[in-house]
This record gives C-alpha cells, sequence and structure tokens, in this order.
C-alpha cells in the first residue's frame, strides 16, 4: 500500500520512525544469535560439577538502541554477578577464550568470535529484511 506525504517532514518522520523499528527489530535477531550462540559455542562445551550455573552470562546478553538509527547487542558485565571473587569483566574476558570459571578448564568454544563472524556475513541483510518488514524499499 502507498503512503502518500504531503510535507518533507512527514516523509522524514515515518522514515525515521521506520528505520527506528527496523534497526531494533534487527537487534534483536541478532541478539538471539548471540544468545544461541553461548549456549553452543559456550555451555554446551562443558557441564559443571563444582557449581550450579547461574546463567547470568547468558542473561548478560544485551542490547540497546544508541540513537533512532543505531543499536548495539553487547555483554552486559554488571548483569553478572559472581560475588567478589569473579567479575563479569572477567568472565567476559574468559569467556570469549574458551575458559569456564578459570585457566584449568578450557574448551573449543569461541563464541565471541562465531557472533562476529555471523554478524560480518549476515547483519546487513538481517537489517535488509527489516526495513523492507517496515515498508521500505531496500536494495
Amino acid at each position: 500500500m502507498s503512503k502518500v506525504f504531503k510535507t518533507v517532514v512527514e516523509l522524514e518522520n515515518y522514515v525515521e520512525s521506520a528505520c527506528k523499528k527496523a534497526v531494533e527489530s534487527a537487534c534483536n535477531r541478532l541478539l538471539g544469535t548471540l544468545q544461541e550462540l553461548i549456549d553452543t559455542e559456550y555451555y554446551d562445551q562443558f557441564e559443571p560439577d563444582r557449581y550450579i550455573r547461574s546463567y547470568d552470562f547468558w542473561r548478560s546478553a544485551s542490547t540497546r538502541m544508541l540513537n533512532a538509527t543505531c543499536g548495539e547487542i553487547f555483554m552486559d558485565s554488571p548483569k553478572m554477578n559472581y560475588n567478589s571473587f569473579w567479575t563479569g569483566e572477567k568472565q567476559l574476558a574468559y569467556a570469549s577464550e574458551g575458559y569456564h570459571g578459570s585457566k584449568d578448564i578450557q574448551t573449543e568454544g569461541r563464541f565471541w568470535d562465531a557472533f562476529i563472524d555471523f554478524c560480518e556475513k549476515n547483519a546487513s541483510n538481517i537489517l535488509k529484511e527489516e526495513l523492507i518488514k517496515q515498508g521500505l524499499n531496500v536494495k
């Protein structure tokens, strides 16, 4: 269905709103991929027997809008609560190298590298799909 705009401002507002919705949706789709990769490239590769997994690490995967046309997907280290002996920053540094709780346990999984590879191959197409869903023609 065609949309008619009476002013340039109406057009600008429509496009900005559509872009914001598309970027939010694309970020959420990519966040889902990041969480899947945390499962497959990290959690599934090691089953702890000395502690119960809290899943704070998985839940720290986050997304937010930086402005109307730019969003980010990131690991929010303050969301991780491992008491005073282990910080969210330390968890991210170790996990990105495949370590599980210490340098004694390392697996092959590299969740962040896998996520970056996925984004490089797919993020622009995902954004195009979301822009099209919002009614914008994208080439």
